[in-house]
């Protein structure tokens, strides 16, 4: 069987995807690789100009994508269906690295249809539509923010499958050469190197690396829900699982975000560290309305609440609000940070 005909058998399927352009985004990853299956599970906002905006060259695979309602549609007639995760999960079913998820994928559609399952942006697949797949794929990421580029993340799945990954600085080499920026991401694949690598050792990756144990005080995310009985819902999951921090994203229209912060602020009450995330999500105006409406939340910090290059209202911003304004979207190198602090754009 040909390549172009394997390549024919693959599915990319997208799971309730919340921002059009991740679909266009993983449209113009599949043509890089001669893959054209797209298969869209419910998507929130779709068809919309920012997918296509996102798809440049690869338009024919979002014309030719098909949208359905459930993971069974799907995955029909599919005799391997592999489910994508940042987060390890509890759950017994045959759990495989990214190396040999690529292989076994290549391996199978040489006599099935494959599907390749992208979960949420915000909270991956859940565990019953994980149930539905015949393995786990687990790429380990950064705790504090374990959603990854969900377009980078579908075109680096092939860039790197089959490759030697114990070979970490050939692979990182790959990625850096192939993103531009996605320091999130890029971490991600480094750290699921080496610890592919530790493993390899036998050893704890913090002991490979020449550490020793340590505490480590991080928080969990909630991503923009729907309404605010849903926001309340994660963040009693989060307080429940033990943690004492929690992060919101943010970026609603308006005011629409303060009900949500301070029904779980009302929740958690005075102890727990809350941080908001707006993502870029508000322009100067709103961010001022925002961040003062949320005054007596006790908010440790906003973080990016502006775009990325309005270093100027970035400043005018942290002059105008007493809460600490993050501008980690914003560095991607020292020189970034030392342009920000010059400027009194961050704190």
């Amino acid at each position: 069987m040909s390549t172009t005909e394997r390549q024919a058998k693959i599915r990319i399927v997208l799971v309730n995807t919340a921002h059009p352009g991740n679909i266009g985004g993983a449209a113009r990853a599949m043509k890089n690789m001669g893959l054209a299956e797209l298969y869209l599970v419910q998507p929130r906002e779709y068809p919309a100009p920012r997918a296509v905006w996102r798809a440049a060259g690869a338009r024919d695979v979002l014309t030719n994508a098909k949208i359905v309602e459930s993971v069974d549609e799907a995955i029909a007639g599919c005799g391997l269906v592999v489910g994508t995760s940042a987060r390890e999960r509890r759950i017994p079913w045959p759990l495989i690295n990214p190396r040999e998820c690529g292989a076994r994928i290549w391996q199978e559609s040489e006599t099935h249809d494959v599907a390749l399952l992208f979960g949420r942006e915000d909270r991956g697949l859940t565990n019953d539509e994980l149930q539905k797949c015949n393995y786990h794929v687990h790429i380990p990421s950064n705790p504090e923010y374990s959603s990854l580029n969900l377009a980078t993340a579908v075109q680096l799945a092939g860039l790197i499958k089959g490759k030697p990954a114990l070979a970490i600085e050939a692979r990182m080499a790959e990625i850096n050469g192939f993103t531009v920026s996605e320091p999130s991401i890029r971490s991600a694949f480094d750290m699921a190197l080496y610890d592919l690598a530790a493993k390899a050792a036998d050893m704890p990756l913090y002991q490979f690396l020449g550490g020793e144990p340590r505490p480590l005080r991080t928080d969990l995310t909630i991503g923009l829900q729907d309404t605010v009985e849903e926001t309340v819902s994660r963040a009693q999951e989060i307080l429940d699982a033990g943690f004492d921090a929690i992060k919101l994203k943010v970026g609603r229209p308006g005011l629409a975000d303060v009900a949500h912060v301070a029904a779980v602020r009302q929740l958690a009450g005075p102890g727990i560290a809350i941080k908001v995330d707006s993502n870029q999500g508000w322009d100067y105006p709103t961010a001022v309305a925002n961040i003062r409406a949320m005054e007596d939340l006790n908010l440790q910090y906003s973080e990016q609440p502006l775009a990325v290059w309005d270093i100027d209202n970035l400043a005018r911003l942290r002059s105008k609000v007493d809460l600490p304004i993050c501008a980690d979207e914003s560095v991607f190198d020292d020189k970034d940070a030392l342009r920000l602090v010059r400027a009194g754009a961050a704190d």
